[in-house]
């Protein structure tokens, strides 16, 4: 089966931002998950909800936040899934993100119950933020009630919504949308060798 949470979506181009754009995958692949996870962003003054999170994330009191959770970190907060997750929350109202470790299960679950993930991964030298849209298996996904009972060696592809473009014409197709990866270079370029990773979960309520 075929589950993708993008479908009939805007597909959200990092490009197209104004604040930071070659930076801001980060605040674009934020706003697929609170779209994704069906939650809604709401701004004033025709500013971009990538924009508004991108300012928020320029503000010192993500700064305090960064120099708190990561002291001493050289990177910036809109680099930082903790800081990321606490700009979606806040102009949200409500926490829907959170920055959890987790596996392929884990992941595939909870986009089968509604919600959505962020994931970096190295898809360029510098890293680089992604959403995963979707999962393309031999199971029928609709009836897990748990992590446990997914068949990864069933899953054939991921599917991403990168908002730089394709990864796999070297970022020359700007268009990102619906991109399938085979699982092992997904999990190559994401997980690496490790059996978890730190993401961003969206849910699709404030209850998980």
């Amino acid at each position: 089966m075929i589950l993708n949470k993008s479908r009939n979506k805007e597909y959200r181009s990092q490009r197209d931002t104004k604040r930071r754009p070659s930076s801001a995958c980060n605040v674009t692949v934020a706003v697929m998950g609170i779209v994704q996870s069906g939650n809604r962003i709401e701004t004033l003054h025709g500013i971009m909800p990538e924009d508004y999170l991108m300012d928020l994330l320029g503000t010192d009191e993500a700064w305090n936040l960064l120099n708190t959770v990561m002291p001493g970190s050289v990177i910036n907060p809109w680099n930082t899934s903790y800081c990321i997750a606490w700009a979606v929350n806040k102009a949200i109202g409500r926490r829907i993100c959170k920055v959890e470790k987790v596996t392929l299960p884990e992941i595939v679950h909870h986009l089968s119950e509604g919600g959505a993930v962020g994931v970096g991964g190295r898809f360029t030298k510098s890293g680089h933020f992604v959403s995963i849209a979707g999962i393309e298996s031999d199971q029928d996904l609709s009836v897990i009630t748990n992590p446990s009972e997914v068949d990864i060696t069933r899953i054939n592809n991921i599917i991403i919504d990168d908002p730089w473009g394709d990864y796999r014409t070297g970022y020359k197709n700007h268009n990102g949308n619906d991109i399938i990866l085979p699982v092992k270079d997904f999990l190559n370029i994401t997980f690496g060798k490790d059996k978890v990773k730190t993401v961003q979960m969206y849910y699709k309520t404030s209850d998980e």
